[in-house]
């Protein structure tokens, strides 16, 4: 689609809301309005409707009141964000405004494109565990922010905002108890020494015991457990600011709540013999059976309880694997476990002249322990006969995976602001980020336990500048621009330590952000926004070198936006609107490729492809009396490939040829009819639609206690596996409700409910393959019904 033809259908929807939003009848209102939300999504304190930007702001209050636990609830009531669990607590991958990567967090390099950050820090990987008691809010940009942020923030950024030492000295510990044995214990205190320092402490027990019985072994799989801490110090006076923060978790978390639909249930694009290839469709709840311990019985009982649920059987060689219906423990460790160390330093001076100098640094520690029995089945693929890795018998391979991986990262960034109070205000900043990180995998054979598979490393670094004027009481004009180089290295290993991959790869860009602001009045505000997103290029490693695809190309977009930003009845009603169109260039896909001895991995290929997304975002907050408030959002993110190839599209439109990536016309085409053309699919892992709402009813008592309750709803409409547009995860709908008492003396009750519909629709689906090498899907279970109550004392 052309700027211009973008830009026509933009304006064009905006100014339908804009008439529809200037018909709502005029009322009046005598009450206090809506709590005002400052926030530093430019990286200074505004207020959320003077900003020209999409932002959402998740408050402390509304995590407390909703039992918003992690990055996943926050997802749920944030417009143009979809975050679902694939791996459990590991892997995560946020889909802002519809741009997905199915790869990411799995193969090394490979990003989402929208990052999170602690404190305006950069912070790769996975903030699950973070523990929201130390979270003062979360402000979520979306749209690209490569002009002004880190790297990675292709489609937005994810900012936690943590809290502070208050002015006074206060604590708070909390109880909470929910079915399934869930447990959350939290504690803060805030210290006031003198008046220029304070300190703050906070500690966090979760546990989680699990809902889903894995049939092979009778035990409870999918628990989770989480022990975290923080210490901040704060020094200020009245022109220089430090804060110190240091925070560390440890999380344990058991056998993931996962389930196979089998090969054998799939039901379109016919192979040359007849056998279908893959599933179209919705992908329902299955049953969990995994070898993730030994099986409490003989191979004759296994084997019945195999065919008594339907559950994949063990099939004929395939490619020199023999499976087995085996009683034997089926991989070395299952689960997730992971220790975080995070050390934040932030400085900030003011001169005189109004000019401020800010200095953020950040070091993180991780160790992550991963293990799945990835076949998801009590089936064991054992005796490789080609040489080199003979499996005895309860070795799975290659769908056994346990590993263990140390990453250290370092990020420095150093940013000087004019005077702000100027008509013409400047920016300019630095940034660097390192990263190293080392694989090992884990075996139960001596030889192969704890061997080096990989070692990888990013270094990023960058100059960034904004300039802003005032063109008139009512315009304002800015430009961002950011020029950043990246450098990748990546070195794989095989069983004897030789090394099969030694890749280095330097990747370069510019990026820009122009945006015009219209203050009509205080309460109204209109902004139109160009900018521009980067998400860097990377290694497909020995899987892509060995197919002719040893990199993958920097995938990048242009991004039109007009908003509006609108304050009524003195400040009870808050309206915000966005409209978006964004063309994307080498969207990065995952293609399936041939591996060593007979597997199959995942590669990435982006060259050529094109997508765009167009869209739309509300939100509304609406404080109807004293008493009641009403908050709703909603979005569509409709996106689309305008031209792209999949290997794996011509296998399936084919009839099980196959296509070559280097050679297309060495391509084999077994029914006359094969196409890699996946023009006009859907984005895989993006909803089309979102919406949310949440009622809010708070009432003072004549004896100073406050009684409070709610109902909320999410929704979010059906995720594609692949760019196929076969397979699917369902449409689901969300519903919670929570009703307390606040009383004068500190202590609060709160009586709530999650999920209370039941919703069994699974989160993502994830195209897989089933023991006898076939196309199969497997899933993360969606936590069910949960009753929960917490009892809270703040002294």
């Amino acid at each position: 689609m052309t700027v211009r033809k973008s830009l026509s259908a933009l304006v064009s929807s905006a100014m339908m809301v804009v008439i529809t939003i200037a018909l709502v009848p005029t009322v009046t209102f005598s009450q206090e309005g809506i709590e005002e939300i400052v926030v530093t999504a430019r990286k200074k304190e505004e207020n959320l409707q003077s900003i020209p930007l999409a932002v959402t702001a998740i408050t402390a209050a509304q995590i407390e009141n909703q039992k918003l636990d992690s990055i996943f609830d926050i997802a749920m009531f944030t417009p143009g964000l979809s975050n679902s669990k694939a791996f459990g607590r590991n892997t995560e991958r946020p889909v802002v405004r519809g741009l997905s990567n199915v790869l990411a967090g799995v193969r090394f390099g490979v990003e989402a494109g929208a990052a999170y950050f602690v404190d305006g820090v950069y912070f790769p990987g996975d903030i699950s565990t973070l523990s929201v008691n130390d979270i003062e809010r979360v402000e979520v940009l979306r749209g690209p922010q490569s002009a002004l942020y880190a790297r990675n923030t292709y489609s937005g950024a994810i900012n936690f905002i943590t809290k502070k030492p208050g002015e006074v000295t206060s604590s708070s510990i909390s109880l909470r108890s929910a079915e399934h044995g869930e447990t959350h214990v939290n504690f803060s205190t805030s210290q006031r020494i003198s008046d220029n320092f304070a300190l703050s402490l906070s500690a966090r027990s979760y546990d989680y015991d699990g809902e889903w019985t894995n049939l092979v072994t009778g035990k409870k799989v999918g628990d989770e457990s989480t022990d975290s801490y923080s210490i901040v110090m704060d020094y200020q006076n009245e022109n220089f600011e430090m804060t110190l923060r240091h925070q560390g978790s440890d999380s344990d978390d058991g056998t993931r709540a996962l389930f196979l639909q089998p090969g054998n249930m799939n039901n379109c694009y016919p192979t040359s013999t007849g056998a279908m290839n893959y599933f179209c469709g919705e992908i329902k709840t299955r049953p969990i059976a995994l070898n993730d311990e030994a099986f409490p019985g003989t191979s004759a009982e296994l084997s019945a309880l195999i065919a008594s649920y339907g559950l994949p059987e063990a099939s004929a060689m395939q490619w020199g694997f023999y499976p087995t219906n085996s009683t034997e423990d089926g991989l070395y460790f299952s689960g997730v476990a992971r220790d975080i160390s995070l050390t934040l330093l932030s400085m900030d001076y003011e001169m005189e002249s109004g000019v401020s100098i800010s200095l953020a640094m950040g070091a993180k520690e991780e160790d992550l322990a991963t293990g799945s029995d990835s076949d998801h089945s009590p089936v064991n693929l054992v005796r490789n006969l080609f040489g080199g890795y003979a499996q005895p018998n309860g070795q799975c391979y290659p769908f056994c995976a346990s590993a263990i991986e140390f990453t250290e990262d370092d990020s420095l960034e150093l940013m000087v602001d004019s005077n702000q109070d100027q008509a013409f205000r400047w920016r300019v900043g630095y940034f660097n980020y390192d990263k190293e990180q080392e694989q090992r995998g884990w075996s139960f054979i001596a030889a192969y336990h704890d061997l080096l598979e990989q070692t990888s490393t990013i270094k990023n670094s960058a100059f960034y500048g904004m300039i802003e004027y005032d063109i008139s009481d009512v315009l304002t004009w800015s430009f961002e621009a950011r020029t950043a180089e990246e450098k990748k290295t990546l070195l794989e290993f095989d069983p004897t330590g030789s090394t099969v991959v030694d890749d280095y790869g330097e990747w370069d860009s510019e990026t820009i952000r122009t945006t015009l602001t219209y203050t009509k009045d205080p309460n109204t505000l209109f902004y139109f926004t160009f900018a521009e997103g980067v998400k860097p290029g990377g290694f497909n490693g020995s899987a892509g070198a060995d197919n002719g695809v040893p990199m993958y190309a920097t995938e990048t977009n242009e991004n039109i936006e007009i908003g509006i930003k609108k304050v009524w009845y003195d400040g009870r009603l808050v309206t915000n609107l966005a409209v978006y169109q964004i063309d994307a260039t080498n969207v990065q896909v995952t293609q399936p490729a041939p591996g060593t001895i007979g597997t199959i991995t995942s590669i990435v290929v982006g060259e050529g492809n094109l997508g765009e997304v167009s869209g739309l975002e509300l939100e509304v907050s609406w404080l109807i009396n004293n008493n009641w408030n009403l908050a709703f959002n909603y979005s569509l993110a409709d996106s689309t490939y305008k031209e792209g190839c999949d290997n794996y599209q011509w296998a399936l439109t084919s009839g099980g040829g196959s296509y070559n990536i280097s050679d297309p016309a060495a391509s084999t085409n077994p029914n006359g009819q094969g196409t890699c053309s996946i023009k006009g699919a859907q984005f895989a892992f993006s909803p089309k639609t979102t919406y949310a709402m949440v009622l809010s009813y708070n009432k003072q008592l004549a004896n100073g206690s406050e009684i409070f309750g709610g109902v909320d709803s999410s929704y979010e409409s059906k995720k594609y596996a692949q760019v196929h547009n076969g397979a699917y995860v369902g449409a689901y709908n969300l519903i919670g409700a929570r009703f307390g008492i606040r009383m004068d003396n500190g202590l609060t009750l709160t009586a709530y409910g999650k999920n209370l519909g039941d919703a069994d629709e699974p989160d993502v689906v994830t195209r897989w393959l089933d023991n006898d090498f076939s196309r199969a899907f497997f899933s993360n279970k969606r936590r069910g019904r949960s009753i929960g109550v917490e009892l809270k004392y703040d002294f």
